[in-house]
């Protein structure tokens, strides 16, 4: 029996086409509320992010954002985070500046760049992503980093930093985070908090951050809109965000 379903925003809560969440999705939230299955987002987002795209759904009971590096009850108050090793992080600011690479940085209440190029308002517009202010860094803790990897150069860059990891959410951008971070770190600590096992938790996702949720929770779903590697991590693979998904997959499981 599913008791708990994580669902990524991106291409799975929330459609790029349409710039917004379908009716369908947000019928099936409603419905698996009344249900009493709790829910709870599972994105790379921050949760200023999360609070602009996911209105006139049912209230979360947590959230993993940054890819599992804070993670927030149902009150948005921080239950466990994972922060960027202090050297690492500016080693990684000092290195991405070098190279003249543009580079996101996230904290826990803030979101900037220390330069803003074509490539980070483009991409950010086409996610619907608020803006990052431009501004330096001050030695806070940093979460999250977003790199821009218009040059190929990342694997090489990361090299250096083994307490990262990388994932990949779009063709130019990806998250550098904690090697002790990541959605299923998240998944495994509200697992705990409600005391239920892998077997009575679902997910649904469609990136390549999303391969591991898939992979570990007791059934995962890729959206039909889902790359090719990411479909093959999932128990099953559902139709389109924008052909009713989510409602598809939670009939198909007699969920709803």
């Amino acid at each position: 029996m599913i008791k708990a379903i994580f669902f990524d925003i991106d291409g799975t809560l929330f459609s790029h086409t349409t710039k917004g969440i379908p009716e369908s999705t947000k019928k099936a939230l409603w419905l698996l509320r009344e249900k009493g299955i709790r829910l709870l987002t599972a994105t790379g987002r921050h949760i200023m992010d999360i609070k602009n795209l996911t209105t006139d759904l049912p209230p979360f009971d947590g959230h993993i954002t940054l890819t599992g590096q804070i993670c927030l009850d149902e009150n948005e108050k921080t239950v466990c985070d994972a922060p960027i090793n202090d050297a690492e992080a500016r080693g990684i600011i000092d290195t991405f500046a070098r190279e003249g690479l543009p580079l996101i940085i996230i904290e826990r209440d803030r979101k900037y760049t220390l330069f803003m190029d074509e490539t980070i308002r483009r991409t950010e517009q086409d996610v619907t992503a608020l803006m990052p202010e431009v501004d330096r860094y001050t030695g806070e803790k940093v979460f999250q980093f977003i790199a821009f990897d218009r040059e190929n150069k990342l694997d090489t860059l990361m090299e250096q930093f083994p307490s990262c990891k990388t994932s990949r959410w779009n063709p130019f951008a990806v998250d550098i985070i904690s090697q002790n971070g990541g959605k299923v770190a998240g998944i495994r600590h509200f697992m705990e908090h409600f005391q239920i096992g892998a077997h009575e938790v679902m997910a649904f996702g469609d990136g390549e951050n999303d391969m591991e949720m898939l992979r570990f929770a007791g059934v995962g779903v890729a959206m039909g809109n889902a790359a090719p590697i990411v479909r093959q991590q999932a128990d099953y693979v559902t139709a389109d965000i924008d052909d009713a998904g989510i409602y598809k997959a939670l009939q198909h499981y007699g969920i709803l």
